[in-house]
């Protein structure tokens, strides 16, 4: 298992590496207690992008790899570090694990990834709910109703518009986020025995409502 540690605005110092691994050892050290991985490697690099203002970014979008974008140049880089990376790592480890059992991508997995993983983290670092998860009103839930069943199996879905937000569709900035949190906490409501950490491999089409199905 790789994990990339990638700076886009300059080379780490010999502190910020310290502070990183110290980070990702001890936050691996409770999530491989879920889950065994081995070969686990952490490798530093540097990737420069435009946008220096950018602060943390992470992805998983692959078996046995995760990679997190940190921007060296801001002055709270370590406290930053500490805050964020244990729930970003434990997010994208929940991600990497259930890409070992998907076969398919849309809208729907999409959906109940993200929100599988937002749970594994609260449930793993005790943090509290994202502030980027919003709530889904019944309304915004009606205009977005059809749009939802067109891409829910379209395997040729545009993710973007899901993650990104898209003005065209009316779909709020990271709705399958926000969407997929909901899903499946209201999964869990049903499910009182489940958690996160139980369904790396669980079926997306587990945790649709009726109203998706009809």
């Amino acid at each position: 298992m790789n994990i990339y540690i990638i700076t886009f605005s300059d080379d780490f110092s010999k502190n910020q590496k310290r502070i990183i691994e110290q980070v990702v050892s001890e936050e691996l050290q409770k999530l491989l207690k879920i889950h065994t991985e081995t070969d686990i490697e952490i490798k530093f690099k540097t990737f420069y992008v435009e946008n220096k203002y950018h602060r943390f970014s992470c992805a998983a979008d692959e078996p046995k790899k995760m990679w997190f974008k940190v921007n060296t140049f801001i002055e709270d880089m370590e406290e930053m570090i500490f805050k964020y990376l244990p729930s970003a790592l434990a997010h994208e480890f929940h991600h990497m694990i259930r890409w070992n059992y998907t076969n398919e991508y849309h809208l729907a997995e999409l959906c109940v990834m993200e929100g599988l993983a937002i749970h594994f983290a609260i449930e793993t670092t005790q943090t509290q709910i994202p502030l980027f998860v919003k709530p889904i009103s019944d309304e915004l839930l009606c205009n977005l109703l059809s749009k939802i069943k067109e891409d829910l199996y379209d395997e040729n879905f545009d993710h973007r518009l899901w993650q990104k937000g898209s003005e065209e569709f009316g779909i709020p900035k990271m709705f399958a986020y926000s969407y997929g949190f909901h899903l499946v906490a209201e999964y869990f409501k049903k499910h009182h025995e489940k958690k996160a950490s139980d369904c790396f491999g669980t079926n997306c089409r587990e945790f649709l409502p009726e109203y998706l199905l009809s």
